[in-house]
């Protein structure tokens, strides 16, 4: 058992992403003060339903700049979600939102 589980690079050793499941989001870092996913999130959204308050993303991106959120991969790395659109072909931001929006 790890007794530190904050370093990443050694859980993130433990667990084999190397399936299906290396495309989606590991993680998400907000580098704007006092923001969450739920601020994220369009209200009255659930499950497979969830929706990015796409106004809300863009006044943040507009203060706080592009890489101002940042979704962790299977590996480690931390992308925009341009980048991880790029790189996986999905929204990451919006499977991260759908992953923490379930109850």
């Amino acid at each position: 058992m790890l007794s530190n589980m904050s370093d990443k690079s050694l859980w993130l050793r433990c667990i084999p992403w190397d399936g299906n499941e290396s495309a989606l989001p590991c993680g998400l870092m907000i580098l704007a003060p006092d923001v969450s996913i739920r601020e994220l999130i369009m209200p009255n959204t659930r499950g497979l339903d969830t929706r990015i308050d796409e106004e809300r993303f863009e006044t943040i991106v507009r203060a706080y700049g592009k890489n101002c959120i940042r979704i962790i991969d299977s590996k480690g790395k931390n992308l925009s979600r341009w980048e991880w659109k790029e790189t996986y072909g999905t929204d990451g931001l919006l499977l991260y939102a759908i992953r923490n929006n379930r109850i």
